[in-house]
């Protein structure tokens, strides 16, 4: 409600919070020798080539409310930074616009059985590593980790840069995992020309 009862107040708070950030950043990076500001996912980033942001407000917040009172302070933080690494849970298929506007995005965490991963590939492929999960498997069901392999590998674009969590999945109906051996999920990779 304060977004659209108390706009001014909470640009202050959100430039405040943001500043908070940069300036908590800076001094681990002035203290630790090799710092990574990258918290989610769990993946390496070259040094001072930017901060990732854990953002899944994209996902329940209108275009026009993001562009106002998110996408401001995520630039503000990749200014300071060299770049921003999103993640976001959830769909945030009618935040794509929004997030191709952040500068110097890096990448870009999210799962593809809660967004349209071709909607994803196609705002942002050769823009940002995409890094992609298999999520929930709720909305968009796959049946295994061939079959949401697949689904991503079908669905790439020449220029997309990828880095593919291969994790067992469970069955949102009735909770069992489903998963493939590591032998099946190599000769999928090597049939598919992926270790070149």
């Amino acid at each position: 409600m304060a977004l659209y009862e108390n706009p001014k107040e909470v640009h202050i708070l959100l430039n405040m919070v943001s500043d908070l950030i940069i300036e908590f950043v800076k001094n681990q990076q002035s203290i630790v020798k090799e710092f990574v500001p990258n918290h989610w996912p769990g993946i390496w980033m070259p040094d001072r080539f930017g901060i990732s942001v854990s953002d899944d407000l994209m996902a329940v917040i209108s275009p026009d409310l993001y562009e106002e009172f998110a996408l401001p302070y995520n630039n503000k933080i990749s200014d300071a930074f060299n770049g921003v690494f999103i993640n976001c849970c959830g769909d945030f298929r009618h935040n794509l616009d929004n997030l191709a506007k952040h500068k110097k995005l890096r990448g870009v965490d999210f799962k593809a059985s809660e967004i349209s991963y071709p909607a994803v590939i196609e705002k942002l492929s050769g823009k940002a590593l995409l890094v992609v999960r298999w999520g929930l498997n709720k909305d968009i069901h796959f049946k295994s980790c061939l079959d949401f392999l697949k689904h991503v590998l079908d669905n790439k674009k020449d220029d997309t840069s990828l880095y593919i969590f291969v994790e067992k999945g469970t069955d949102n109906n009735t909770g069992r995992y489903m998963e493939n051996s590591l032998e099946e999920v190599c000769d999928f990779m090597h049939s598919n020309n992926i270790f070149k």
